[in-house]
Parts: C-alpha cells; sequence; structure tokens
C-alpha cells in the first residue's frame, strides 16, 4: 500500500512538472518567433532567456490579476492564433494548384527507421498534449458525459488535421539542412515563396498564438497546483486565493519552476531548447497516460463501464493501442530526456515523506 502510494504520488508529480515545463517550452518557442524578427535575440547568448523568463513572468503577472483579465487575454489570442495556421494551408494550397512540382523537389534524404520515428512522433505528440484539460469545465456544461468524450474526440481529429496540414507543408517546401536549423519555419516558408513582409506577419500571429498558449497554460498550471493541494497532495498554503480570487503562491511556484528550465536550457540554440523541453514534457506525460490507459483495461475486466457492453471490444482495443503507444513514446525520447525526467521525479520523494509526516500531524493534534 505504502509502495503504491509513493508510485501514485510520482505519478502526479510528473505531470505537473510536465506542465510547469510546458510553459518553458513555450516561451522559448515564442523567443524562437520573435528571433527571427530582430536577429540580434539569437546572436547574443543571454537576450533570448531573459526573454523567455520574462515572458513567463508576465503572464504570471496576467494570472495574478484574475481569472477575468486571463480570459479576456485567452479569448482575444485565441481568435488571432487560427490566422497563421490558415495563412499555411492557403499558400500551400496555392502552390499545390499553381506548381505541384515545389512538393517533390525538396524531399527529405533522412532513410526512414524505427528510431528516427520514434524520435519524431515524440516530439509530435508534444501538440496534443493537455487534450485531457476538456474535462475541467465538467461541472458547468450541458450532460457532460456525452457532450465532452464528444467535443474531444472532433476537436482532437480536427486539431490532428489542422496540425498535419501546417507542419507538412514547411517540411516539404523547405530544404531539410534550413528546417533543422530554422527557429521560425512559417516566417522561413513565407520569405521563401512570397516575401521578407509576409513573412513577418505570419512571425507576428504566431508570436500572438503563442503568448495565448502560454497564457492557457499558466492558467492550468496554477489550478492544478491548487487542485493537487486540495486534495492534499501540495501543502495547504499553495490552495491559497488571493484578493482578486487567483491561486497566487501556486502561479509564482509554477513560474519559478518554468523559470529555472529556461536556465538550465540557455546553452543550446532555440531549436535545440524547445526540442530537448518538448521531449521531456512528453516524457513526464507518459507514465499518467499509461496507467490511465491500463486502468481503463482494468474498469472494462472487471466489468465497471456503465452503459458498456461486456462483449464490446472498442474501449479495451483503444486501451491497448494507446498502451502500445506509450511504450513506443518511452522508446522514442532518448536517454537524456528519461534521465531528466527520473531527476525531476526523484524530487517527488522527499515531497512525499514530509506530507506523509505533516497529515500525521495534522490528525494527531
Amino acid at each position: 500500500m505504502a509502495f503504491g502510494n509513493v508510485f501514485a504520488f510520482f505519478i502526479l508529480w510528473c505531470y505537473w512538472v510536465s506542465v510547469c515545463i510546458t510553459n518553458s517550452t513555450l516561451a522559448i518557442g515564442i523567443v524562437g518567433y520573435l528571433s527571427s524578427l530582430f536577429p540580434a535575440i539569437a546572436a547574443t547568448w543571454y537576450l533570448a532567456p531573459a526573454l523567455a523568463i520574462t515572458l513567463i513572468w508576465v503572464f504570471v503577472l496576467i494570472n495574478l490579476r484574475g481569472l477575468q483579465t486571463s480570459g479576456q487575454v485567452q479569448l482575444m489570442t485565441t481568435i488571432l492564433k487560427l490566422l497563421p495556421m490558415l495563412a499555411v494551408l492557403v499558400l500551400g494550397l496555392y502552390l499545390l494548384l499553381a506548381d505541384p512540382g515545389v512538393f517533390t523537389a525538396q524531399l527529405p534524404r533522412t532513410p526512414i527507421s524505427l528510431e528516427a520515428s520514434a524520435a519524431a512522433g515524440t516530439i509530435a505528440l508534444f501538440a496534443m498534449l493537455g487534450v485531457e484539460s476538456a474535462t475541467i469545465p465538467a461541472g458547468k456544461v450541458v450532460d457532460p458525459e456525452t457532450t465532452i468524450p464528444r467535443a474531444t474526440m472532433f476537436g482532437t481529429i480536427i486539431t490532428a488535421l489542422i496540425y498535419i496540414g501546417v507542419s507538412a507543408i514547411p517540411l516539404l517546401l523547405i530544404p531539410q539542412a534550413e528546417l533543422t536549423v530554422s527557429n521560425a519555419p512559417f516566417v522561413d516558408l513565407f520569405h521563401r515563396y512570397l516575401n521578407a513582409d509576409a513573412g513577418m506577419w505570419v512571425a507576428l500571429f504566431v508570436i500572438i498564438s503563442g503568448l495565448g498558449a502560454l497564457n492557457g497554460w499558466t492558467m492550468i498550471a496554477g489550478e492544478m497546483t491548487v487542485s493537487m493541494a486540495n486534495h492534499g497532495v501540495f501543502p495547504e498554503f499553495l490552495k491559497q486565493q488571493s484578493a482578486r480570487g487567483a491561486p497566487a503562491a501556486a502561479l509564482i511556484l509554477t513560474g519559478i519552476l518554468a523559470s529555472i528550465m529556461i536556465a538550465m536550457n540557455y546553452s543550446r540554440s532555440l531549436a535545440q531548447g524547445f526540442t530537448f523541453l518538448s521531449v521531456m514534457v512528453t516524457a513526464a506525460n507518459m507514465p499518467l497516460y499509461l496507467i490511465a490507459a491500463l486502468g481503463l483495461l482494468k474498469l472494462w475486466y472487471l466489468r465497471r463501464l456503465d452503459g458498456l457492453s461486456p462483449s464490446s471490444v472498442i474501449l479495451p482495443l483503444g486501451a491497448v493501442l494507446a498502451s502500445l503507444y506509450c511504450l513506443w513514446v518511452f522508446y522514442g525520447v532518448g536517454a537524456e530526456s528519461m534521465m531528466w525526467v527520473l531527476v525531476l521525479g526523484a524530487f517527488s520523494l522527499p515531497i512525499f515523506f514530509f506530507m506523509q509526516y505533516w497529515h500525521k500531524r495534522q490528525r494527531s493534534a
């Protein structure tokens, strides 16, 4: 039983850390596109990490002003974030109709291998992380048992199609050598086929999109920290609310952790830092995803899934495929990222035993 508690705490800790590191990754990605507008950012070693850390704290401050302010920022950026993706899809469609040969002129020369496919799949999974956040408004949605699963499935499919399109177009139209070192692939794409001004506007909208994502994930990190404090996983002071109703201590803690992760990667290029942290985030999510898939199999085996026929194979088959996919991702993340996840996970042990000691004192008081 004790081992089970430690293991559960480790899984939750890794998931929480992954949310905090997501903010680091998003901040580095935003700075990468800023560097396409202001090349001095990438040329000066300290400017990129300094700007990324500044962005972290700008959105911590925005969220400290309360949910209303954060929601207004999120609404504005959400409306604007789809514009660069639409522009990329329109450019790709135009080139396909005008000159289909451009899509075969720059085909990647790297041979397909299991190791490379696993590594690429791991990075691609980063874009789909957080899909489980759709369950957050369950108490405020009409018929959540039906609405949320449908919205999650259809939303995931639509998002996947958009991401595949906007990822495949630069992959096929930009030479592999250039794409490997690119800090802003969308900007390079428009520079190559239109003009510098078009690339500048795309970069601007991508930056706005990234800012919206950073704002949303800052809010999620704070709320998740509060939820874990409410359930006794974290100390009680982390669930304290400010006068504006914001989880001040939780937001500050997650901002500190995100800043530390950026500082630890300052020696890498923007592209390398983004790739490394995105793989770390994916690796830290995988234990929870794997446990969830195995848990679904157990519930099906015990016939505890309401409304599901014992003979149905859709959910158990999906759980098996999800479990295999998680194992494949573990293979793809590589030794360095797994080592860092284990190191970060090891910090959960003293916190777990401290919380056990604290709860024991509270009960005996």
